[in-house]
């Protein structure tokens, strides 16, 4: 995709279709946003909006590796999900949610580290056993439905939770420290998010260097 000027200029575009939207909001002064709040002991809480498995099909994931995968994940149920969000609003409603981050593009993992990128203070220490069998890899590049938030109000979160039937579970805490300790059964990992960024943001990087050109492009970036 291009943009063609009369003066014969060319701005090369994103290879995707990009759509805007407006919607009513309830109440401006409960919009969540997605980076991680400075608050002591806070935990964080997935919701699955799915109930299907960990399928890696279609997902970034799979297509770095030039794969396309058998089954990608599904919403199994419609009232389910409906009833999800509207619990997700209620909590959103009763001040429980600080901060929150859709699963999309990347998975799991990326939903976490884009939460901590904003802020260079804070990480979270995780624990993923409680997924159970599902091996890491599909646990955390998986683009199946669902969000991670962060919560002060632990009790009061899994009430609402589990008097609605939602499928979720408590996955760690926000520290003040900038990285991620993750852990599931005897896996440990620590991901630092400041090198982690640098990897996230080259391909915006490198696109605006196109389009704008290597002399106009703001700003420097370390070539990886």
């Amino acid at each position: 995709m291009t943009q063609k000027y009369p003066d014969g200029a060319v701005v090369s575009s994103p290879g995707t279709v990009i759509i805007s939207a407006v919607s009513e909001v309830e109440n401006v002064r409960h919009v969540i946003s997605p980076a991680l709040i400075d608050e002591p002991l806070s935990s964080l809480v997935y919701i699955d909006f799915s109930g299907d498995d960990f399928h890696l099909g279609g997902s970034s994931f799979a297509q770095i590796l030039n794969c396309l995968g058998d089954h990608a994940p599904d919403v199994t149920d419609a009232t389910y999900f409906a009833n999800v969000f509207a619990v997700l609003q209620k909590l959103i409603r009763e001040d429980k949610v600080l901060a929150g981050h859709d699963i999309s593009a990347g998975g799991l993992i990326t939903t976490l580290l884009e939460m901590t990128f904003p802020e260079p203070e804070l990480g979270m220490k995780l624990d993923l056993t409680s997924f159970g069998k599902v091996d890491l890899i599909s646990l955390l590049f998986s683009e199946k439905p669902g969000v991670v938030i962060q919560v002060k109000d632990v009790p009061g979160t899994e009430k609402i939770l589990q008097n609605a039937e939602v499928k979720y579970k408590i996955i760690g805490t926000v520290i003040r420290e900038h990285r991620i300790f993750l852990k599931k059964g005897m896996e440990d990992h620590i991901f630092e998010p400041d090198a982690l960024r640098d990897v996230w943001f080259r391909t915006s990087y490198l696109l605006d260097r196109r389009q704008s050109g290597e002399n106009k492009c703001t700003g420097t970036f370390q070539e990886l």
